[in-house]
């Protein structure tokens, strides 16, 4: 028998082949879409646990500067704490073995230890060690402006450090004369 009526079945059967392939297909979809979905929830819980720890000791560094500033020592392991929305932080701030109240070096040095949480479950953990730059680094450092700063052939190499303004005047001939030795 040949003609029209033996081809009839193919039609059929290439429509269940595709139906099978998009079958699998939609189910192979249907598990990784939450599997993807879970990944992207944890990335952005991740994020937000590292954020909220690193905000913890921004704001703590802050406050450490403020309290030294204003004549203020840091206490052995200071705890400080705050809330951003369903995050929270809590800080440590311990100073090394030399840095006041337990030393005498001027130059403090901090361990600052936050941990986020979310909804009180702890998520992020971050440590930072914090030291005071020494001003031996300045070849000049004063701490307001000088009276009568002026450029002249006498000089010093390095950087400056003035805790003001500061207002430079130049000497006249001072850029018309052979260059310093």
């Amino acid at each position: 028998m040949s003609g029209p009526h033996t081809r009839r079945g193919s039609a059929l059967l290439l429509a269940i082949f595709f139906l099978i392939a998009l079958f699998f297909l939609a189910r192979a979809f249907q598990v990784l879409i939450p599997q993807e979905m879970r990944a992207a929830l944890r990335m952005a819980t991740d994020t937000q646990a590292g954020l909220t720890a690193d905000a913890g000791v921004q704001e703590t560094l802050a406050w450490v500067e403020s309290e030294l500033s204003n004549g203020r020592e840091i206490p052995n392991e200071t705890v400080r704490y705050d809330t951003v929305g369903e995050w929270s932080w809590i800080v440590k701030v311990d100073p090394d073995a030399q840095s006041p109240p337990n030393g005498t070096n001027m130059l403090r040095v901090y361990t600052i230890t936050s941990v986020a949480s979310l909804r009180g479950r702890k998520m992020r953990q971050v440590t930072a060690m914090v030291a005071q730059l020494s001003f031996s680094r300045f070849a000049w450092f004063q701490d307001t402006r000088p009276i009568g700063f002026f450029l002249t052939e006498d000089s010093f190499d390095g950087p400056v450090h003035i805790n003001d303004t500061v207002a430079i005047g130049v000497a006249r001939g001072f850029f018309n004369g052979p260059p310093p030795a």
